[in-house]
């Protein structure tokens, strides 16, 4: 969407391309607390068309054509991630940890690379995290985070247009 509807809303929309198909994203905006973000996210089946409409059905689409009036999506910034997931777990809380390569795409080439260690809560009380984000403080190298992959990827295409 061209005018800035769905950031304007407050969500965010990201297509995820796999061997395995495509995968909609949609996120609301976070709330940080130290190095934890907190926020709501839905995910569905997609394709790599921008008609939201004719992806299959799932909650995440029809927020998605809510937020957008049914109208087409722009892709405004492009990827390229390679990404080692393993999950970890304490008690009953389960955490994705990945670590993401990725470069920031400008009309397919790559204009900036950076590489990321996220960590996603998937299920249980998320105070072990706070434990998890102190012991990676400690690791040399690992810092807090510094700005969303979207940001990365639209700070990539202005560098390059200059």
């Amino acid at each position: 969407m061209a005018d800035g509807r769905l950031y304007l809303s407050g969500m965010r929309a990201r297509l995820r391309e796999a061997p395995d198909g495509v995968t909609l994203t949609v996120k609301r905006r976070g709330t940080l607390a130290g190095a934890i973000t907190t926020r709501a996210e839905l995910e569905g089946p997609a394709t790599t068309a921008l008609e939201p409409a004719a992806w299959p059905a799932s909650a995440a689409r029809d927020l998605l054509v809510a937020a957008t009036a049914g109208d087409s999506l722009v892709e405004i910034a492009a990827l390229r991630q390679h990404r080692l997931v393993r999950n970890v777990r304490r008690g009953m809380t389960l955490v994705e940890l990945s670590l993401d390569e990725m470069d920031a795409l400008e009309q397919g080439r790559p204009v900036d690379h950076r590489v990321e260690l996220e960590a996603e809560l998937k299920r249980g009380p998320a105070a072990p995290l706070d434990d998890l984000a102190a012991a990676l403080a400690t690791i040399d190298g690992v810092g807090p985070p510094v700005g969303s992959k979207l940001d990365f990827a639209l700070d990539g295409a202005r560098s390059a247009a200059t």
